[in-house]
């Protein structure tokens, strides 16, 4: 059964991830109560973006353009409805949670947002001609799925063991559960059914992937090399 004394531990371990999903929580509240016409502003336009990115280019940016770019991040702070948040929220405290033990908490913070803001970018250069908005932390969560496949990859890391899973997972399982899902996007992204950012999921993967695998220090890891 799982305890108070567990649950305490659990928050303080992992306070920073619960405040995130919470601060999400709060925001689609503000959402419902403000409407459209108060957070229309942080969803990322494709279109937008690559008008924004054209006059990057010719040196005609202007404080506008910069606020469309931040877009590409804060669309993922918003959700659609309260399913939409809580599937994202599903996933994130899952591989939020281990990856917090295995680099700490500020490590996991920076791949979620470094990979939020590619998923973006990579769902706006792939829409580029669509004025469908983006909205949803998919990209970020996705992101840190692939950062730990590539801890997975690159090191012998312990079995999971996070609540609310019964028992510990082999690494193994965790990362090809984060292959199928990446390989159910590009089959979407591939013959463009549904309404979902794929180009999203996959641009925070692949950037996960990349920080953890290629680009993350040795020093300090404490866990063997493959």
């Amino acid at each position: 059964m799982f305890s108070h004394h567990g649950f305490r531990s659990i928050l303080r371990d992992h306070w920073p991830l619960f405040a995130l999903m919470l601060g999400m929580l709060v925001i689609l509240g503000l959402q419902r109560m403000l409407g459209p016409s108060w957070y229309a502003s942080f969803m990322m336009f494709p279109p937008e973006v690559a008008a924004s990115w054209e006059h990057l280019k010719s040196g005609d940016v202007t404080l506008a353009d910069w606020g469309v770019f931040s877009s590409m991040l804060t669309a993922g702070f918003f959700h659609g409805d309260l399913l939409h948040w809580g599937g994202n929220m599903i996933y994130l405290w899952l591989f939020g949670s281990l990856l917090s033990g295995l680099l700490g908490n500020r490590m996991m913070l920076g791949l979620f947002l470094i990979t939020a803001l590619a998923g973006g970018a990579c769902d706006a250069y792939l829409r580029s001609d669509e004025m469908i908005p983006s909205l949803g932390a998919s990209g970020g969560v996705m992101g840190l799925e692939g950062a730990y496949l590539g801890l997975a990859l690159r090191f012998h890391l312990p079995d999971p063991e996070t609540w609310p899973l019964a028992r510990p997972v082999a690494p193994s399982q965790l990362a090809i559960f984060a292959m199928l899902g990446v390989a159910m996007d590009l089959r979407g992204l591939w013959m463009g059914v549904g309404n979902t950012a794929y180009g999203a999921h996959l641009g925070g993967f692949l950037m996960g992937v990349v920080l953890t695998g290629l680009l993350l220090p040795l020093k300090g890891m404490r866990y063997a090399r493959r």
